[in-house]
């Protein structure tokens, strides 16, 4: 929810772009990010419109698309989430581009239920209860990354169909960034 996460030692901003969400937004679409949470210095990240000014063309699908590159390059930390969904479908797929990192990716990340087989990081998400876990992501250290351009990236999710998730668009480093 909007507002501040407390729970550690630094304050975080986290807010909504919009407060209206028209519904699904996952390609950004709406011009917006509504419907998606951003937080630390990622806050004002909006999707771009065609080509980025420094980067160029990254060949997306329609007409937008989100980068954390920001005006001053690659400085801009932080992470933007969607809102909670239920897996539904046996594959998720996406187009990622950007630096080869592990600290600027797409994570899908599940909620975690005892007796769980998931080993992946875990997760806090601010606002939801329970714990998450990172069932995938967009970095592997042998990924064929092609610079900006976005690349399709797939998962097999059909053995994580009624689970709650959200997509977490990470972007950690001082040196990388992430398109989708």
């Amino acid at each position: 929810a909007p507002g501040t996460d407390t729970t550690n030692s630094s304050t975080m901003l986290i807010r909504s772009a919009q407060s209206d969400c028209p519904g699904m937004n996952w390609d950004f679409e709406t011009g917006t990010t509504s419907c998606w949470l951003a937080d630390g210095e990622l806050s004002d990240v909006q999707p771009t419109r065609n080509a980025h000014q420094e980067l160029g063309s990254v060949q997306q699908n329609r007409e937008f698309w989100l980068t954390t590159y920001g005006l001053q390059g690659e400085g801009l930390t932080g992470e933007v989430r969607s809102q909670v969904f239920t897996i539904s479908s046996d594959e998720i797929r996406l187009l990622v581009g950007g630096s080869r990192s592990p600290d600027a990716c797409v994570e899908l990340v599940v909620e975690w239920n005892a007796g769980d087989t998931l080993t992946g990081p875990r997760r806090r998400i601010p606002g939801l209860s329970g714990t998450f876990v990172v069932a995938a992501t967009s970095y592997h250290p042998d990924m064929q990354i092609n610079g900006n351009v976005l690349t399709p990236v797939m998962w097999d999710v059909a053995w994580l169909k009624k689970r709650r998730a959200v997509f977490l668009i990470r972007d950690w480093s001082r040196s990388a960034h992430v398109n989708v």
